[in-house]
C-alpha cells in the first residue's frame, strides 16, 4: 500500500474533504482504478486516465485535461475569501491541523512508530 497508495494519497483525501466541507467545488484528474476512488468520489467530479506523452491518445487526453481545467476555472480567491470571512471556520480548520500534527508526531507516536518498524524488519528477517 505504501508509494502507489501511502502518505501523500492520504493527505490529498484529507485535504479535499477540508475543502468539500468548506463548501469549495472541486475537480480530480486522478489514475484509472484506485481504491480510493469511491472515497473521493462524492467531493467532485472525477476524470480518470493515464496522462502520458507518449502516443497521440495520451496527448489528446492531455489536451482534454487542459481544456476542462480552463472551463473549471476555480473560485481559489472566493475560497480563501470566505475563510478569512468566518473566524470560527478558520480556528477549527487550524485546531484539526494541529491536533493531527500533535497525534501523528508526539514522543509516543514515533515511538510506537519505531517500535512497530523493527518488528516488521525482525519478522521479515525470520522468514527469510
Amino acid at each position: 500500500m505504501m508509494g502507489r497508495d501511502g502518505g501523500t494519497e492520504r493527505f490529498f483525501l484529507r485535504l479535499t474533504q477540508g475543502f468539500h466541507e468548506a463548501g469549495i467545488e472541486q475537480e480530480f484528474a486522478v489514475r484509472p482504478a484506485q481504491i480510493w476512488l469511491p472515497e473521493l468520489a462524492p467531493r467532485g467530479r472525477v476524470h480518470q486516465a493515464t496522462y502520458l506523452r507518449r502516443d497521440p491518445i495520451s496527448l489528446l487526453r492531455l489536451w482534454g485535461l487542459h481544456r476542462q481545467i480552463a472551463r473549471f476555472a476555480p473560485a481559489v480567491g472566493a475560497a480563501i475569501a470566505r475563510l478569512e470571512a468566518d473566524p470560527a471556520r478558520r480556528a477549527r480548520l487550524a485546531q484539526a491541523g494541529a491536533a493531527t500534527l500533535a497525534a501523528r508526531f508526539s514522543k509516543e507516536a514515533v515511538i510506537a512508530q519505531y517500535v512497530t518498524l523493527f518488528q516488521n524488519l525482525a519478522e521479515e528477517k525470520a522468514q527469510r
